[in-house]
Parts: structure tokens; C-alpha cells; sequence
């Protein structure tokens, strides 16, 4: 529930940060709602580049976690202590 306020606020200040202008009708009634070619770009960054970024960094922790690799250690020495235990 919190980063989905903590990513909303990054992503809101990417676009602030390349000049977004909020839709809007003009004078004639007529809905202006095109963006810069910066502010395109940023949102397409957003959702592709930056979530392929993000992608590789998690790949890259996953790589070094090593939790299964020795479950079975882990195991039998919970169970030898807890046989210390009930005797």
C-alpha cells in the first residue's frame, strides 16, 4: 500500500521534472490534450525502460540469495535441537 504512493510520486515528479501540462479545454471548447515529445518520452521510459532497469537490479539480488541451497542443513539441525529439547 505505501509504494504504491512512493511510485506514484516518483512518477508524477518524472513527468512535473519534463514538463507535463494537464489536458484542458482552450478558448474554441476544443480538449487540448497533447504532450511534448519530452513528456512522451518520459512516460514511455516509465513503463518500459524503467521497469526494465528495475527487472535486471531484481535478477541480480536473486541471484545471490541462496535460502534453498542449504534448507536441508538448516533442517536437520532444527530437528537435532529439537530432539536436545524433549529429551
Amino acid at each position: 500500500v505505501m509504494m504504491t504512493g512512493v511510485c506514484s510520486g516518483i512518477f508524477n515528479g518524472l513527468l512535473s521534472a519534463s514538463g507535463y501540462v494537464a489536458p484542458y479545454y482552450n478558448q474554441a471548447g476544443t480538449l487540448v490534450a497533447v504532450q511534448t515529445p519530452a513528456v512522451q518520452s518520459t512516460i514511455t521510459f516509465a513503463f518500459l525502460g524503467l521497469e526494465t532497469l528495475t527487472s535486471l537490479v531484481m535478477i541480480g539480488l536473486l541471484a545471490f540469495m541462496n535460502v534453498e541451497k542449504e534448507i536441508d542443513k538448516k533442517q536437520k539441525e532444527i530437528k537435532a535441537r529439537r530432539e536436545e529439547k524433549s529429551c
